[in-house]
């Protein structure tokens, strides 16, 4: 193994998770934006798919789980379980703005973890400590 792999194990899992995220974040945005578009139903990025694509694969364990049914093409999924209006549009906007809120929090704590390392590798290849 070499520092490029070594380097890339440290970083990997810190990307995979920016990208899930901003996946999540189009979805999300997606929902808001079609809240009142007719028989729009709420989507959400599949985390399963996400683990599947790192190597870990996600098993069903309990049957409150919730569950989806996937779009062609795509890890979105569209979301089962939310009440549809009488014009079939099921997206809660109060939902999904708690939920960006929450994407948007996790997001920025990867990017902080993915800066650290980055600061970190830094320091060893100059041996100075960063600001």
């Amino acid at each position: 193994m070499g520092l490029l792999d070594a380097v890339d194990r440290s970083i990997a899992p810190a990307v995979r998770g920016l990208e899930y995220r901003s996946s999540r974040h189009g979805a999300i945005a997606s929902n808001i934006a079609n809240a009142d578009t007719p028989g729009y139903r709420a989507v959400d990025v599949s985390f399963a798919g996400a683990l599947g694509r790192a190597g870990l694969p996600l098993a069903v364990t309990h049957p409150g789980h919730r569950q989806g049914s996937r779009m062609p093409g795509a890890d979105r999924v569209v979301l089962s379980g939310g009440e549809p209006r009488r014009d079939g549009n099921d997206v809660d906007v109060d939902r999904e703005m708690a939920l960006l809120a929450r994407n948007q929090i996790e997001y920025q704590f990867l990017t902080r973890a993915l800066g650290g390392r980055f600061r970190k590798l830094k320091e060893a290849i100059t041996g100075r400590a960063a600001p």
